[in-house]
């Protein structure tokens, strides 16, 4: 992965999101999990998105693909940490380097992210 087609797949993601994301209404488990259904709405919706407009798998796209996935599920894995503890998420203001930096420390994990 270099940091050309991070930052173009990046941009392409995060311009989906909404500015913010009211994740008053959450509901916390006894196991330590936590589930907020506006933001998990709209991930759904870019996960959706996303796989509807992804390219054709081939050799060339493949990296493409694999990244957009794993970009856009570190984007929300990093807004489901912070609406732990805040009222409202802000995707666009999420620092690019941290998303970089798990999608890097993911990347041979793609069948079990971390969250």
């Amino acid at each position: 992965m270099n940091q050309q087609l991070f930052d173009k797949i990046y941009n392409e993601i995060i311009s989906l999101w909404p500015e913010h994301i009211d994740v008053q209404a959450k509901t916390f488990f006894d196991d330590g999990g936590m589930r907020a259904p506006a933001l998990i709405e709209w991930h759904d919706k870019i996960s959706d998105f996303l796989e509807s407009n992804l390219p054709e798998y081939s050799q060339e796209t493949e990296e493409y693909i694999e990244w957009s996935e794993l970009v856009e599920w570190e984007i929300f894995s990093l807004l489901r940490q912070n609406a732990r503890t805040m009222d409202a998420v802000y995707p666009k203001k999420l620092d690019k380097g941290i998303v970089l930096t798990r999608c890097l420390e993911n990347e041979d994990y793609s069948g079990d992210w971390k969250v």
